[in-house]
């Protein structure tokens, strides 16, 4: 497209290095695009291709950019296409994989998985996204517990990884309970 953002998923998705990085270079990206090349290298386990995202992203932060909004943005599913599922993040689909090492990056970057409201949560982005479109609402929720439950986070963010997943359990349990998409 006009705006460069298949050329840096593909030369992501192929290892072209070279090509990522002129293209990082020279081409002014936003942050959904970033987003979804940050998806591609996390998809593709690519943790030199992370950290070059990110060090882009630390270089942005000090130009007055907020690179925390990765971590709490809910995306759609037209990011790259339907490869990614609704409100999955770069952090999300590392943890789901089980890529401790990139998930080590992002959180030591700042990124973090952040709980789906309770089901009956009333504020207005839950209200907004419930309305628009429930069971891309209750995708996103599944798959931020997806990430939430893994290996990988269980075991970087949080000090007792079996007590957590005890507790994660039960918790997701009553979701299962509440919401039919759970089971």
């Amino acid at each position: 497209d006009h705006c460069w953002r298949e050329a840096l998923n593909l030369a992501i998705r192929l290892g072209h290095k070279a090509i990522s990085d002129v293209l990082l270079a020279s081409v002014k990206f936003d942050f959904r695009q970033i987003h979804e090349a940050l998806l591609v290298a996390v998809d593709t386990n690519q943790p030199a291709v992370v950290r070059r995202l990110l060090a882009w992203l630390e270089w942005e932060k000090g130009r007055k950019v907020d690179t925390r909004s990765f971590s709490l943005a809910f995306f759609d599913s037209s990011v790259d296409g339907p490869r990614f599922a609704p409100g999955v993040t770069s952090l999300t689909l590392a943890c789901q994989k089980d890529l401790y090492e990139i998930a080590q990056l992002l959180m030591d970057q700042g990124h973090s998985i952040a709980r789906p409201h309770p089901v009956s949560c009333a504020c207005l982005e839950c209200s907004n996204t419930c309305c628009c479109d429930l069971l891309q609402f209750s995708l996103s929720r599944i798959n931020t517990c997806h990430g939430i439950a893994s290996c990988a986070h269980l075991s970087l963010a949080s000090e007792d990884a079996m007590l957590a997943a005890f507790q994660l359990s039960c918790e997701l349990r009553r979701l299962a309970h509440k919401e039919p998409e759970f089971k």
